[in-house]
């Protein structure tokens, strides 16, 4: 299965990277002994971790402000829809009533035939 980096992973990656970059310099530069070396690496490690949470969390707001813009664009267009469906039932009722009204015309407004005689041979009216 192939995995796609995504641009929050890669900026994530980068901030790791320099984290840890950042680290190691400031603990090789001004480590006295290799106890203060784990002092400064435990430190520097928790301040990474608190960073990298406030991140984690404002890509979860902005994921969640994202998402409920899209619902509410969603909703408006359901909507939009919904009233265009009600408009074209009202018109389809209309154009039946109206089916019904010239259909009911005609057959009150129907002449009689007079007499009516079919030829089988030739099939005329008289």
């Amino acid at each position: 299965m192939e995995k796609k980096i995504t641009k929050t992973n890669l900026i994530l990656g980068f901030i790791i990277f320099d984290l840890v970059a950042v680290l190691i310099t400031l603990a090789t530069w001004r480590a006295k002994d290799s106890q203060q070396i784990i002092n400064e690496v435990s430190l520097w490690s928790g301040i990474a971790s608190i960073i990298l949470a406030i991140v984690a969390i404002g890509f979860a707001f902005l994921q969640s402000y994202q998402s409920t813009k899209q619902s509410i664009e969603v909703y408006n267009a359901l909507e939009k829809i919904n009233e265009k469906v009600k408009g074209i039932n009202d018109i389809k009722s209309q154009v039946s009533e109206i089916k019904d009204n010239l259909t009911l015309k005609a057959t009150i407004e129907q002449k009689p035939l007079g007499n009516l005689t079919i030829d089988s041979e030739n099939e005329k009216i008289e």
